[in-house]
């Protein structure tokens, strides 16, 4: 009975720490849109965008393998 538990407090952490990065990242795009360096905002420096798709690939990656671990626990595999 602890295990099972165990296991839904893990997909729920999991979770929760999607949602934080998904902040992180909104955060940072916002930051990149108001923040201007040689007369023009950050995000239109190649490096900025790449790792701000860099990261919303990684957390979009993140939010489906929670979703698919949600739905195997649900299926109670």
């Amino acid at each position: 009975i602890a295990l099972a538990n165990l296991e839904g407090g893990r997909i729920g952490i999991a979770a929760q720490a999607v949602g934080m990065a998904r902040a992180a990242f909104e955060a940072a795009r916002d930051y990149a849109h108001e923040r201007e360096t040689f007369g023009k905002p950050i995000i239109e420096h190649q490096a900025v965008a790449f790792r701000l798709a860099d990261m919303a690939t990684r957390i979009a990656v993140a939010r489906q393998m929670v979703h698919h671990a949600a739905s195997l626990r649900e299926a109670g595999l």
